[in-house]
């Protein structure tokens, strides 16, 4: 005689190991709704953060930007030394950058901006000259009022 347990038993017997965690007394409805809340929240992160990294190296024309730069020593460090060239092609750098300026992005073209030196907090007198080409992934992004 058929009885519903033996066919619920034959059921999940076809279906893997469910069976044995369901004997054990796992429920096996929470385990797979914690992995689905787990990968959920996985995904979710991944959405947030990634249009953050897809757009942080693409600056419009007018950003206030600076030398990509971290605190080393409680001081004030480039990441590494950034090339300046003359024009967007050039291999050949004409200098490296030196100090903390804050600049204006004029046009971009191949990977790199093209500077002008912004007047920033000070004043700087060089406000409005050209500072030069350097590669995109060496500058970073700053408020614009760091420009003004």
């Amino acid at each position: 005689m058929k009885t519903k347990s033996n066919v619920l038993s034959k059921l999940l017997l076809s279906r893997g190991n469910f069976f044995s965690l369901y004997q054990k007394g796992i429920n096996v409805k929470k385990i797979i709704g914690k992995i689905a809340a787990v990968v959920f929240s996985i995904v979710a992160g991944i959405l947030m953060v990634l249009p953050q990294i897809s757009h942080a190296k693409d600056f419009a024309n007018g950003s206030c930007v600076m030398g990509a730069s971290k605190i080393q020593n409680n001081r004030l460090v480039f990441t590494k030394q950034i090339k300046v060239y003359a024009n967007a092609t050039t291999t050949e750098h004409k200098a490296v950058m030196t100090e903390f300026d804050v600049f204006f992005v004029e046009s971009k073209a191949n990977g790199r901006a093209f500077l002008v030196y912004a007047p920033g907090f000070d004043d700087n007198p060089k406000a409005g000259k050209p500072f030069g080409w350097v590669d995109l992934k060496d500058i970073i992004a700053q408020e614009h009022r760091n420009c003004l």
